[in-house]
């Protein structure tokens, strides 16, 4: 029986990836540097410093914590509209799990300051009874450690969850931490997903597969 739903937030709650690929293409326009959208989209589902060494191979780890410095400082003044880009049916879904008194949380490797903006923003305040912050931990995903804080707090064995992801780093982390997952197909981002318990289209679909199961 299914008691906790665990959301990515980039790609699964918002379609923020072309967002983060033009931010990238405009910040390294300052400098001389002109990166293509379908270039940037490759990088989609990557922590920023793998970002910035596939980028940068020949610079030095100081050389590119700097550029990722100034590059955090850009993005702080940066224009994200997270109401804009909010996945349809994800506010729905939500307050159906509410109903169903199945917990949520969203497992992100995104930092605290961005998740709490984008529910803000989006109006999904009470909608989540926990956040996990990839900030908090050495290690991002595919490492599980993101997921297993996850299980830890909300204390449910690990059939008892469903984590919605997309990117493969994500599935792999989820799946790290012993959890099934629902993956949100995304082709044009060429993840792969063959490690993913089910392919779904929308968020909403979410409902259905726990109907399903809850009902077995």
């Amino acid at each position: 029986m299914i008691k906790a739903v665990l959301f990515d937030m980039d790609g699964v709650l918002i379609d923020s990836e072309p967002v983060y690929s033009q931010r990238k293409i405009d910040f390294f326009s300052q400098y001389g540097y002109h990166f293509t959208k379908e270039r940037m989209n490759s990088f989609a589902g990557l922590d920023l410093d793998v970002i910035m060494q596939k980028l940068f191979p020949e610079k030095s780890d100081a050389e590119l914590e700097k550029i990722i410095d100034v590059y955090k400082q850009f993005s702080e003044t940066y224009h994200f509209p997270y109401d804009e880009i909010l996945n349809a049916g994800v506010k729905e879904t939500l307050r159906s799990l509410k109903q169903q008194h199945i917990k949520t949380a969203i497992v992100s490797t995104s930092p605290k300051k961005s998740i709490n903006e984008m529910i803000r923003i989006c109006g999904l305040e009470n909608m989540f009874d926990l956040i996990v912050s990839g900030e908090d931990y050495p290690k991002s995903k595919p490492d599980p450690a993101v997921y297993n804080a996850a299980r830890d707090a909300l204390g449910y064995e690990a059939d008892e969850y469903l984590v919605i992801e997309d990117s493969d780093t994500g599935i792999a982390a989820a799946k790290g931490s012993g959890l099934s997952v629902a993956a949100i197909r995304a082709a044009q981002y060429g993840f792969h997903q063959d490690q993913a318990d089910m392919l779904i289209d929308t968020v909403d679909q979410v409902l259905d597969i726990i109907k399903k199961i809850n009902k077995e």
